[in-house]
């Protein structure tokens, strides 16, 4: 029998992710290396020195709506190895796709009045999802930039300030839909970053190379990002992604210090 303590954890237990980059947190006690895999036979390679929290990328081949595992094996000191331990994720990249209506008298004389502030219509929402589900939406007359989310419904009471409404709609995997006008008419979505977190080790050796994350949020920032790394020691370096809101570069120094 295997000692308990021991797991692995894909994004904190997430059930579904819209990016194959993951985080997966390890734990397991008196244990000196780990070795992860995305496949469950055992291969006696690739082991890296016990850490709590890696980097990884799951597996995106097949259907979307299977789940993708990760395996982890421990070995400790005496050379004994457990496992595997393994904990999975659905990998979904499609965003949802849906629409909204206008429904009632007001909705009939749009065409030719404009509308008051006092004008109180019922939206119909319609959104559909092939994997994750919908999950949430928001609702504005202008940009949805700063406009809160809100669990998904079919009927909204709206009051108008314009002739059209919009909604977007976001998935449990956190894939954005296009912006759906009340004209009818889909609009492709542009995102700007909103955020960015970086990630890496807190302290290292001299002379060693150690491997920085940068990523942009939302992950559907619109293309290409732009990121200037200002690193002590080192010359300012530009990067420009095309392919993803994340960048990675590694970094050696070779003086001591904060």
């Amino acid at each position: 029998p295997q000692p308990g303590g021991f797991g692995v954890s894909i994004n904190n237990g997430a059930l579904y992710t819209n990016d194959p980059a993951v985080t997966v947190n390890t734990w397991a006690p008196n244990v000196t290396q780990v070795r992860l895999s995305n496949d469950g036979g055992y291969a006696d390679a690739g082991w890296t020195t016990y850490q709590l929290t890696h980097t990884w990328t799951i597996s995106t081949y097949g259907s979307y709506v299977m789940p993708r595992s990760v395996y982890a094996w421990f070995k400790d000191a005496q050379s004994a190895i457990y496992g595997p331990y393994q904990d999975d994720i659905v990998y979904d990249p499609i965003a949802p796709q849906g629409r909204v209506q206008i429904v009632g008298q007001i909705a009939q004389s749009a065409r030719h009045t404009p509308f008051s502030a006092t004008s109180a219509v019922t939206l119909n929402l319609e959104a559909s999802d092939n994997s994750s589900g919908v999950a949430s939406m928001r609702l504005g007359e202008d940009t949805l930039e700063s406009v809160a989310w809100q669990p998904f419904t079919d009927t909204v009471t709206w009051t108008l300030h314009s002739d059209i409404v919009y909604v977007q709609f976001r998935d449990s995997a956190g894939n954005l839909s296009s912006l759906y006008g009340s004209d009818g008419r889909e609009h492709a979505l542009a995102s700007r970053p909103l955020s960015v977190t970086l990630s890496g080790p807190t302290l290292g050796l001299t002379n060693t190379a150690y491997t920085f994350t940068a990523d942009v949020l939302p992950v559907t920032a619109t293309l290409p990002i732009t990121y200037v790394w200002q690193v002590s020691g080192h010359t300012p370096i530009t990067h420009a992604a095309a392919l993803s809101a994340r960048d990675v570069l590694s970094f050696t120094w070779d003086v001591t210090g904060t």
